[in-house]
């Protein structure tokens, strides 16, 4: 796993990302209306000045991608389309954290891998859903930039977030935060461990549903590789008494889709120069070994990457006719992609951005990420628009992935995908992705699933309400 840093480095401004809040004219609104950013009592000592900022100041909102829809998502017609839906849910209270506690240093970051930590409360925050009083919350939002600003002083966060006076009421299990970090609610951030927030409901891209990890690199000159393998890890963890926090908890957690290559530019839905006719069976654009750490005298050192998944696939298929493999990615890759049935959909070290990639490009995702969940899994019915497919079938991928285009299940996935990808797009004006966070969380409250009706383009978060994710925004 690499270091923080190193990924801020490698990563910083990738993807050509465009994230906008619900617009300018919305979010400066509100702050002008005095939306409600609760802050601990009087008696409690802040540390900086970020209490005293203006909402405003603090959620300057970034640029925005089509100036022409601006009347489409004014305040006013939001503000209309609430009162017109009656009581609204869910509900939630906003802590605004100390400022120490939310910093960054580049203001690029939120177009990068890890930019919906910025992203996400700026959306909250310029919606309907923020309420002034704690007691009719459905949830508290802890506004912390949990991987920006990474501390070992844990102690101190804990008794801050529980210094609002809310946290100790349900154990925190009422609170939301945002860990986008490449493990999870199971990475660090810099601190010795994360098991206060074990019990929050995590904003995540990683999916893993243990704590428990197999050794890498495996070493497996120098030892037996039985510590290598999950499953005998998690036997032993058992047989010994630990107990590890899983990273990803289904009904708790919200497993979200990333930020990046959100350029309408990078879609076929948004740019018609996409829309080509189809020539490869599958692509897959990106890293496939870690050259960096390759070392010939130990080639165990870098294999672990993507659980070699990448690694397999690219040895197995680098030649196939079928297949199109970039060895990282080009000028010419969404051109390609969008040329193809099916998007390849590995992990890396931790989570992976090719589910939401493929999908936005209208091309459908195979997923090979063994014992790993990816976004909106639990809450959309991923069989209608994408593969999940183990590693101990990858050998076989031509064949299955011809049979899912002779059986015509290939194209009726395609056709969902013009419905659903909005649901994976979090900029505005395109995206819905903020939207489908807080269908599931309404959904949860009324404690029945999501249903999606692919014919009109509509969900029905937990009740018999349709919401048409392709109209105005905040429609949940």
């Amino acid at each position: 796993h690499l270091q923080q840093q190193q990924h801020l480095q490698q990563h910083k401004g990738s993807g050509g990302a465009h994230h906008a809040d619900d617009g300018a004219n919305h979010a400066g609104s509100k702050a002008r209306m005095g939306v409600p950013v609760a802050r601990p009592p009087p008696h409690v000592v802040m540390h900086g000045t970020g209490h005293m900022r203006s909402l405003r100041e603090a959620l300057a909102p970034p640029r925005m991608l089509a100036p022409s829809d601006r009347a489409w998502r004014s305040p006013v017609n939001n503000r209309v389309l609430a009162e017109d839906a009656g009581p609204r849910r869910p509900k939630i209270y906003v802590l605004n954290l100390d400022e120490r506690w939310r910093t960054v240093l580049d203001p690029h970051e939120e177009q990068g891998l890890y930019g919906l930590e910025i992203a996400f409360p700026k959306l909250l925050i310029g919606s309907p859903y923020v309420t002034d009083d704690p007691e009719e919350a459905d949830f508290f939002f802890v506004y912390w930039y949990a991987y920006f600003t990474p501390t070992k002083d844990r102690k101190a966060l804990v008794e801050h977030i529980k210094s609002f006076g809310f946290w100790d009421r349900h154990q925190g299990r009422d609170h939301i935060v945002v860990m986008v970090a490449d493990q999870g609610g199971c990475d660090g951030y810099g601190m010795d461990h994360m098991d206060d927030f074990a019990n929050a409901m995590r904003i995540v891209h990683w999916g893993k549903p243990t704590g428990v990890y197999a050794e890498n690199p495996c070493m497996l000159v120098d030892r037996w590789a039985a510590g290598c393998d999950q499953v005998f890890q998690m036997v032993e963890h058992k047989k010994r008494g630990i107990h590890k926090k899983p990273c990803y908890v289904k009904g708790q957690d919200l497993l979200v889709p990333t930020t990046v290559s959100e350029s309408p530019a990078n879609t076929r839905f948004v740019n018609v120069s996409l829309k080509v006719p189809l020539k490869y069976l599958i692509t897959f654009g990106g890293g496939i070994n870690k050259t960096h750490l390759t070392n010939p005298d130990l080639p165990e050192i870098d294999a672990g990457y993507s659980f070699g998944v990448r690694q397999t696939f690219a040895r197995l298929y680098h030649r196939h006719p079928e297949i199109k493999i970039f060895w990282g990615f080009t000028a010419d890759f969404w051109l390609e992609a969008a040329a193809s049935e099916f998007c390849f959909a590995p992990a890396g070290w931790g989570w992976g951005s090719r589910v939401k990639g493929g999908i936005t490009s209208g091309c459908i995702p195979v997923i090979v990420q063994d014992g790993i969940k990816v976004d909106w899994e639990d809450d959309l019915p991923m069989h209608e628009f994408a593969v999940r497919m183990p590693l101990s079938h990858l050998h076989r991928l031509p064949e299955i992935l011809n049979r899912f285009k002779r059986t015509g299940k290939a194209a009726a996935m395609r056709k969902n995908l013009e419905c659903i990808w909005p649901l994976y797009w979090w900029s505005r004006p395109l995206g819905r992705a903020f939207e489908m966070s807080m269908c599931v969380l309404k959904a949860r409250i009324l404690g029945h699933p999501i249903r999606v009706d692919f014919d009109s383009c509509r969900l029905f978060c937990g009740d018999d309400q349709p919401v048409d994710f392709r109209g105005p925004f905040h429609s949940v």
